[in-house]
C-alpha cells in the first residue's frame, strides 16, 4: 500500500469539498482544532485546488464548557491519553496519505497561532473546536478579519444551540446580512464587503 485514501474519507467538512472545488485556484485554507485529522486530510484530497492547508491544534487535554443535561457533567471530557491517540493517529495519517507537502501543523493553541498570520490571509476557514458560546464567539471574532474578501467561513457543530447563538450574534453585531448556509451540523458564509 502506498498510502490511505481520504478521498472517500468520513469527516466533518464533507460538505465543503464541491464548494472549495468551485472556489478558485491555490487556495489557502485552516481547520482550527484537527483531531484525527480526518477533515484536514479529506479537505486537501478532494481540493486539488488547495495549495496550502493549515491544522492548528494544541493537542492537550481539556473538558469542555458544554453540560451534560443528565447529570451536569462536561459534555466532552478529553484526557490525556485521549489526545495523545489522536495527535499519533494524525500525524500517522499525516505521513501516510501522500499530501503532507501541502499540510502545514501549527501545534500551538488557536490563539497564540492567530498571530502567525496576517489579516486576509485565508480563502477558508474551518473552525471545529469549541461548543459554547464564548469560546465559539471568540474564535469568530479572532479568525474572521484573517479571512480574505470573498472566502467561506465555516463552523461545526452547529447542531448545538449555543454556537448558532455565537454565529447569529456576531453577524447581527458586524452587521453581516448575507446568505448563510446551515447544513450536515455545519453553517458557513462567504465574506463580502469586507464583512
Amino acid at each position: 500500500m502506498n498510502g490511505y485514501n481520504f478521498k472517500d474519507a468520513k469527516c466533518d467538512a464533507q460538505y465543503l469539498i464541491p464548494i472549495l472545488n468551485i472556489l478558485g485556484d491555490n487556495l489557502i485554507g485552516i481547520e482550527l482544532g484537527v483531531g484525527k485529522g480526518y477533515s484536514t486530510l479529506s479537505l486537501v484530497a478532494n481540493c486539488g485546488n488547495i495549495e496550502k492547508m493549515y491544522a492548528v491544534d494544541s493537542f492537550q487535554p481539556y473538558q469542555d464548557k458544554l453540560k451534560n443535561p443528565y447529570d451536569n457533567t462536561p459534555a466532552y471530557d478529553v484526557n490525556k491519553a485521549d489526545v495523545e491517540f489522536d495527535k499519533l493517529t494524525f500525524y500517522h495519517n499525516l505521513k501516510y496519505s501522500g499530501l503532507k507537502d501541502r499540510i502545514t501543523v501549527i501545534e500551538n493553541d488557536k490563539h497564540t497561532a492567530l498571530n502567525v498570520f496576517e489579516n486576509d490571509s485565508f480563502d477558508f476557514i474551518f473552525a471545529d473546536a469549541h461548543h459554547d458560546y464564548e469560546d465559539t464567539i471568540t474564535d469568530i471574532k479572532e479568525w474572521y478579519p484573517k479571512l480574505k474578501v470573498g472566502g467561506i467561513f465555516a463552523m461545526h457543530d452547529t447542531n448545538n444551540e449555543m454556537v448558532k447563538s455565537a454565529i447569529k450574534s456576531f453577524r447581527k453585531e458586524n452587521n453581516i446580512t448575507n446568505h448563510i448556509s446551515d447544513f450536515d451540523n455545519t453553517t458557513l458564509w462567504i465574506k463580502t464587503d469586507g464583512r
